[in-house]
């Protein structure tokens, strides 16, 4: 005992006077208590110093301070896991980092991750894949770094940048990609597909398909390109989707009819679809996106495919798509249907006419 007449155990030391506030546990050697607020047991040595644990018949735990690069070094097994370096930084499975907190092996996580900032997986490259887990699913959400796919329920094939597929047969996919707003908000693009160069090109902008069975939406298309060559345009045309359906009267007729004289068919070329000869200037636009971005300056327009159609802007509101971007092409086909049929009329009308009076 020193600084006590009743040590508790083979080495007391006590500071000031001191009664200790609880019984220490029965394996404790060395006790070291004061009555103020600091207990210390300091070890100074320029090297490393630090509390070695181990038996006769085991590797040393450690635990050490390293002088020399002012770090915290936790052994196990005879050999250092964990570090913390000088700057804070904390290293577990490696001897140096400059990251926070850094692991070098598996991790797993019981409870939620919170993350305030960025979040970057692979930094360093390599084809390490990601993969979330969920509900028995393997593949819940599969990054391939390999194939530079992202799957969701799927792990997506080479040249599918993103999947998404139901997990099993009851399953149903409600929406692959949506965009929603609240009141007042605005959505740029719900989904957009946007291909640029000479030899670039668009599949599929927005693509909705099914086998023995019927879309269910309405799908709307804007484009602002070569979509003349499209084929297969459909709407959903199902009656019990639809509701206030009644024919036109005459005068909707008429009125649609007459709008026939106030619709050119134009003739013209798309930019997008001029050939790139040789070199050429450019100029910077604003993108749809507010973005400038350098748009080429051709003198080889006349090497683009002539077309035929229309300017939406030139067309009546309900004919073009919002904001007069693009045609509706089914609004083109309903109001084609009503010319003609009042066409057919008038012609019947003066056919009836012609009879009588040859007739006389």
């Amino acid at each position: 005992g020193i600084g006590t007449a009743g040590p508790e155990q083979k080495l007391h030391i006590v500071d000031v006077a001191y009664a200790t506030a609880a019984a220490p546990h029965a394996e404790t050697k060395v006790i070291i208590e004061d009555g103020t607020d600091h207990a210390y047991l300091e070890f100074s040595n320029p090297e490393t110093g630090g509390l070695l644990f181990s038996d006769t018949a085991s590797t040393r735990g450690a635990l050490l301070y390293a002088h020399a690069v002012d770090a915290m070094l936790f052994y196990t097994n005879n050999g250092e896991k964990m570090r913390i370096q000088s700057n804070g930084n904390v290293i577990i499975g490696d001897t140096t980092t400059t990251f926070k907190f850094d692991v070098n092996g598996t991790s797993n996580f019981r409870n939620a991750v919170i993350i305030e900032g960025g979040f970057i997986v692979n930094e360093a490259g390599g084809d390490f894949n990601t993969r979330i887990e969920g509900n028995t699913n393997a593949n819940l959400l599969m990054i391939d770094a390999g194939m530079d796919t992202i799957g969701v329920a799927v792990v997506a094939a080479a040249g599918t940048q993103f999947l998404v597929v139901a997990p099993d047969a009851q399953s149903t996919i409600n929406a692959a990609i949506i965009g929603s707003s609240l009141a007042d908000a605005a959505i740029s693009y719900g989904v957009r597909g946007h291909a640029s160069g000479g030899g670039g090109a668009a599949n599929y902008g927005v693509y909705g398909s099914a086998t023995n069975a019927s879309t269910q939406n309405h799908h709307f298309h804007d484009a602002a390109g070569n979509y003349s060559d499209a084929t297969g345009w459909h709407d959903v045309s199902d009656p019990d989707r639809k509701s206030l359906i009644r024919n036109l009267d005459l005068e909707e007729d008429k009125y649609l009819y007459n709008l026939l004289d106030e619709i050119n068919v134009k003739s013209y070329r798309y930019k997008s679809e001029v050939p790139v000869l040789g070199h050429h200037q450019t100029r910077m636009i604003e993108n749809e996106m507010g973005e400038e971005e350098p748009e080429p300056i051709y003198d080889n327009t006349e090497k683009a495919p002539e077309r035929f159609g229309f300017m939406a802007n030139e067309l009546p509101e309900f004919l073009s798509s919002k904001g007069q971007m693009g045609v509706s092409a089914g609004r083109i086909a309903a109001f084609n249907t009503v010319c003609i049929k009042r066409q057919k009329t008038l012609i019947r009308q003066l056919q009836e006419r012609i009879d009588i009076l040859e007739a006389a």
